[in-house]
């Protein structure tokens, strides 16, 4: 009896380790659709050329996307572009880290719908770098309980030659589904976005989120809160370096 309970003990670890490594894959080329839980690796730097759609599309949850200090990049599409860098829609316990984004119209977008018993929970982007892209850097729509940490956010709605390409862009966008949400934006560096002077672009715009310790500097709005609180965040050269929400005391 015993050494049939210990086969079956090893037949069940070894069925588990095997659908532990079929969870693990990489990504090589652009683009790509991803419809299968697991961990994703960049295994180089890559481009998307195209001015419409996703260079990566999430269509499964419990997805990570690990860049392992790579990137993608769009900028081939040219200023006009329509496309995102990575696109979800409803999609639960996300993790983006470790990469760059650049040249796209949305760096990172995870849409949701407005029904209170969707998706878009849990998600996480950290430690991520978002440069030249032409409207938003980080894009979450009817969010719960989302994290973005840790990112680098510049030169939103700019082009590498400094032009204003978009000149109310968004650094970072995050819009709570509802009071309970709680999503939070943290320690996140976010720099030049949009036209401060001749229009309203924001460096983080938050709702039904908590926005701490973030540092933001030439934006027409630094840390815009709607039905949000904000803690310890330090703007420079913004016009108007907070807006909106509960202020919990700290910021500069």
């Amino acid at each position: 009896m015993k050494t049939s309970v210990r086969i079956l003990v090893l037949v069940v670890l070894t069925a588990l380790l095997a659908v532990r490594a079929q969870a693990q894959f990489t990504i090589s080329s652009l683009p790509i659709t991803i419809t299968t839980p697991g961990t994703y690796t960049l295994t180089k730097n890559l481009s998307y050329n195209g001015a419409t759609g996703n260079a990566i599309t999430i269509n499964a949850g419990s997805v990570t996307i690990d860049f392992a200090g790579f990137g993608i990049n769009g900028l081939g599409a040219g200023t006009a572009t329509q496309a995102n860098g990575i696109y979800a829609f409803n999609r639960s316990t996300l993790t983006i880290r470790n990469g760059q984004i650049a040249g796209f119209r949305y760096g990172i977008t995870l849409d949701g719908s407005f029904n209170a018993n969707a998706n878009n929970t849990g998600n996480v982007i950290e430690n991520m770098r978002l440069t030249y892209n032409t409207y938003m850097g980080i894009l979450t729509v009817k969010a719960r309980a989302n994290r973005i940490s840790d990112c680098i956010v510049s030169n939103t709605g700019r082009s590498p030659a400094g032009a204003v390409i978009v000149a109310s862009a968004y650094g970072i966008y995050c819009e709570g589904l509802n009071a309970g949400a709680i999503n939070v934006i943290k320690e996140n560096q976010v720099s030049g976005t949009g036209d401060k002077v001749a229009e309203y672009p924001f460096g983080i715009s938050a709702t039904f989120s908590v926005v701490l310790n973030n540092q933001v500097s030439d934006a027409y709005y630094g840390v815009y809160a709607t039905s949000s609180k904000y803690r310890d965040n330090i703007t420079m050269d913004c016009t108007v370096p907070f807006s909106g929400g509960t202020n919990l005391g700290g910021n500069n």
